[in-house]
């Protein structure tokens, strides 16, 4: 099986492809278009632009989800304030910690200087919210085999179930994988209402009610 890092890489790539072909499809000829235009007037049409739906970046809160953790007491505060704090970095499609204008996943000290924290503040929580299934990391194993450590930046995840950045119909299919193989949450008696679920031969997951992630699961 490829690494979750493989996967994400080709999955930009993809990405790229896809938006080229969108361009390519999408070009118009404004010089057609003003000939066109010229034709519309004589006839008594007029022809013009439609604005561009708002582009603005967002992320998609799982409230029945969130409702369930803080009745639980799940989080410290500290853990729900940097949680909240780090929403503008979700990366969209991916959910991946990263760096707004490169795209590049966030090391433990860009986090911290983004967040004008400590280093050693934000590994504790990170390392604390990843034994509490909210943050996922992604590791390579080989690369521990080798060196006995992480060598590249960690790539760390929110768990799809409470955040999403993009249609939470669509989730990234090894993300949603990672999510199910490794449920802390659910470990911990966190029963939350929307669970991710993956089905066999689909590209990607889903966020479905709890009744029908529990039938799902049953049957596997």
């Amino acid at each position: 099986m490829k690494s979750l890092k493989d996967q994400l890489n080709q999955a930009e790539q993809r990405a790229r492809q896809r938006d080229q072909k969108i361009q390519q499809k999408n070009h118009i000829d404004l010089e057609v278009v003003n000939q066109v235009e010229e034709k519309a007037k004589d006839l008594g049409y007029g022809i013009y632009k439609v604005r561009s739906k708002n582009q603005a970046a967002f992320v998609q809160t799982i409230e029945d989800n969130w409702d369930i953790i803080i009745r639980k007491g799940f989080l410290t505060s500290g853990e729900l304030s940097f949680i909240m704090s780090i929403q503008s970095l979700i990366e969209f499609n991916v959910n991946a910690i990263a760096d707004r204008e490169t795209g590049q996943f966030m090391t433990i000290s860009e986090i911290a200087r983004y967040l004008n924290m400590s280093r050693t503040r934000i590994s504790t929580l990170v390392k604390n919210l990843l034994k509490k299934g909210v943050l996922f990391e992604f590791v390579d194993v080989e690369e521990i085999k080798e060196f006995n450590r992480n060598v590249t930046a960690r790539s760390l995840f929110i768990n799809p179930e409470l955040f999403y950045a993009g249609d939470r119909n669509k989730i990234d299919g090894t993300l949603s994988m990672l999510v199910s193989r490794y449920d802390k949450l659910e470990k911990n008696n966190i029963l939350l209402d929307w669970k991710v679920w993956k089905e066999s031969g689909h590209s990607h997951g889903r966020l479905y009610r709890r009744k029908t992630y529990l039938n799902f699961k049953n049957r596997k």
